[in-house]
């Protein structure tokens, strides 16, 4: 291939990627930003999301090959048999049987080892002597403990349990919400309340207030603590679980129980309690798990759909070359054009997508940065088959750089401008034919309401809901 050749299929490339990526992409962005919307509205598309979700959270975790396992809280489960043996089986749990089990975790671990308690340690009736060794111990540690904020619908015991933390708070306990996002009986994968026992554990010195309203923030989950995390069930005895804390060591641990069929979520490796969720969430923190911010998740979009088109304009035309032209009395052609042609292209697309999904678990596993899939498969479905337009059209070559720029980013926005002027013209013109168009009002409302919306959607909507992105992620980067 000679030098004038290689210039001329750049060109074409060029030319394809910004019809796609900025007639197309850029353009209609805030078309499908609508149709999405609408989807997201409904319960059909939420189970969907979640789902996707899931198959991403999986994919990352099988992509994760080691970590050190130090890294990872460890999650202590009180069981039945811990719960009948040790506490008597009764709720709320015994003060003082709790405070020798936290005397155990805490002279078998080290000094700043933070431990969260997803047990309810509130003052409780009948309990006040235990209750007083309780505090006496928390006390003693202070920045070690993390217990649990529970809400109360009782206004007086809402005061009370409010006087109570503030006292244990001046001492230097911190307090979270032990409460878990979840939709579908799924546990929120990439956020958790802001003020969750996970978040406060993180970042130290908190004291949550339960009865105020709950928002979240993003806080992704450690798909490696979610599946394989590390779990010491508790049936009763103190030196069996002591003997474990001195051999792991660990650096952080979630103390909850695991009686009865309360506080269980489904996850992608199965069921899971409520303080394996809470440790996943602390694990994220601990290992950087974070989500991408949104200009690069539109950049990715854009560029995957764009390519994409591209690839499939290719695939159309490599397609036709090679099937010829159909003729009326032979209709194997028509069938291959109307029926298998759209599902090879749909074949295209799907393996795509999937080989994109393995990528982004890759990145993934090995940087913590959370690329959202229920978004890029949301804009690839509404792009290829509400909007369907990939592959039936072979766009001009441009000759260079400032025929790209005229025919793909200067020129339709100018059109747009130039119908709405001419349509003006007519309407306030003495008669329509003085307008220099011979088409009546009716049709140059209709011609001009139309334009003045597309220049709007597609050149003034766009572009200024990109620079407002990029001026937001700067600042949030700053």
């Amino acid at each position: 291939m000679n030098r004038d050749s290689l210039r001329g299929v750049l060109r074409q490339l060029v030319s394809l990627f910004f019809s796609e990526s900025v007639a197309h992409a850029l353009r209609g962005s805030v078309l499908v930003a609508m149709m999405l919307l609408f989807l997201n509205s409904t319960g059909a598309w939420k189970y969907f999301e979640s789902t996707v979700r899931a198959h991403e959270f999986g994919r990352s975790a099988a992509e994760t090959h080691s970590v050190d396992g130090a890294r990872l809280p460890l999650v202590i489960l009180v069981d039945d048999a811990g719960y009948e043996r040790f506490f008597d089986g009764k709720s709320p749990v015994d003060r003082a049987r709790m405070t020798t089990l936290l005397q155990t975790i805490a002279a078998h671990t080290r000094p700043d080892a933070r431990v969260l308690i997803d047990i309810d340690l509130s003052p409780a009736p009948g309990q006040a002597r235990g209750q007083a060794q309780l505090e006496r111990l928390l006390r003693g540690a202070p920045g070690k403990w993390v217990l649990p904020a529970v809400r109360s619908a009782n206004p007086d015991a809402a005061a009370q349990n409010a006087a109570w933390r503030a006292t244990l708070c001046a001492a230097g306990v911190d307090f979270g919400l032990p409460y878990l996002p979840n939709e579908f009986g799924y546990p929120k994968l990439t956020h958790q309340y802001a003020g969750s026992l996970a978040d406060v554990a993180a970042a130290r010195g908190a004291c949550v207030d339960p009865q105020q309203p709950f928002a979240q923030k993003a806080m992704p989950l450690s798909p490696l603590a979610l599946k394989s995390g590390m779990v010491i069930p508790f049936s009763g005895d103190l030196e069996a679980l002591g003997d474990m804390l001195d051999m792991l060591r660990p650096t952080s641990i979630v103390l909850g129980g695991a009686w009865g069929q309360a506080d269980i979520f489904a996850s992608p490796f199965g069921d899971r309690f409520g303080a394996q969720v809470h440790a996943a969430a602390l694990a994220g923190a601990e290992t950087g798990q974070r989500l991408a911010p949104r200009w690069m998740e539109v950049l990715l979009s854009w560029t995957f759909v764009s390519v994409l088109s591209t690839l499939l304009i290719y695939a159309t035309r490599f397609l036709a070359t090679h099937t010829g032209e159909g003729h009326a009395w032979l209709v194997g052609h028509a069938f291959f054009a109307l029926r298998v042609q759209p599902v090879l292209l749909l074949a295209v697309v799907v393996a795509a997508f999937l080989g994109l999904s393995e990528v982004i678990a890759m990145v993934q596993s090995r940087s913590g940065l959370w690329i959202d899939d229920t978004r890029l498969a949301a804009y690839l479905m509404v792009w290829f088959f509400i909007t369907i337009d990939a592959g039936r059209r072979m766009p001009p070559a441009c000759k260079n750089w400032r025929s790209v720029v005229h025919d793909y980013i200067t020129s339709p926005p100018l059109a747009d401008v130039k119908s709405v002027a001419e349509s003006w013209r007519v309407l306030f013109a003495p008669a329509p034919e003085a307008g220099g168009l011979s088409i009546s009002r009716r049709r140059a409302a209709f011609e001009g309401a139309c334009a003045l919306v597309s220049l709007t959607m597609q050149s003034i909507l766009p572009a200024a809901s990109l620079m407002f992105l990029l001026y937001h992620s700067l600042l949030q980067a700053l």
